[in-house]
């Protein structure tokens, strides 16, 4: 499999995390802003980061300043994408282009040498 294949799976998840780094930072600010008791947990802290699934889905952010909501809605919207970007790196990983398959080489005449 070549690497094309899995670049866009690539790509999307790390725009995920990216996002989700992002809105890990924002998350605190906006909850103080709007005077909402609740702790953010620490997204790198491995007993509680588990829980910033739920945040990722289930955050209310009506009231959060535009930063924050392009945050969020970043983070859902790939998340959303993952799936169907693993399925397409499948189909795409098993079904290379013609002139990327060996068959394809091999049928090829040999060059006549003057």
């Amino acid at each position: 499999m070549s690497g094309w294949a899995i670049a866009p799976l690539c790509i999307v998840v790390f725009i995920h995390w990216a996002a989700t780094f992002w809105a890990s930072r924002l998350l605190p600010q906006e909850r103080r802003r709007l005077h909402d008791p609740r702790r953010v947990p620490n997204l790198f802290d491995p007993m509680a980061s588990h829980k910033w699934f739920s945040i990722a889905l289930f955050e209310n952010t009506r009231g959060f300043r535009l930063p924050a909501r392009l945050a969020f809605l970043v983070m859902r919207v790939s998340l959303v994408m993952i799936p169907f970007v693993v399925m397409a790196s499948i189909v795409t990983a098993a079904n290379p282009p013609a002139d990327a398959r060996p068959s394809a080489q091999a049928e090829a005449p040999p060059e006549i040498a003057r």
